[in-house]
């Protein structure tokens, strides 16, 4: 029996990307068992970011000032600057 026989080597198409996406996931998940520092390092910095953005990162835009350019003429322009400002007095 030939090698091509026993194992059918395909380098292409969606199988073969498959294939390789998954030995390169698994070969990292084996260095990252090796390498505890990296491991220690990679959950401490998400989870700083996770802390960073959801508590210390305000993303209410309450004080966030507005710029608008009336390129239209018709009645919604007036009506638009009108509801924003309303909005921002708030």
């Amino acid at each position: 029996m030939t090698a091509s026989l026993a194992y059918p080597r395909t380098t292409r198409g969606p199988v073969a990307a498959w294939r390789r996406f998954v030995a390169v996931l698994v070969k990292e998940f084996i260095q990252l068992r090796r390498d505890r520092v990296t491991l220690i390092s990679m959950i401490f910095v998400s989870l700083i970011q996770l802390l960073l953005f959801g508590y210390a990162i305000n993303t209410d835009p309450k004080e966030l000032r507005m710029f608008r350019r009336a390129a239209s003429t018709t009645i919604c322009a007036p009506l638009l600057t009108a509801s924003a400002k309303a909005r921002s007095a708030r």
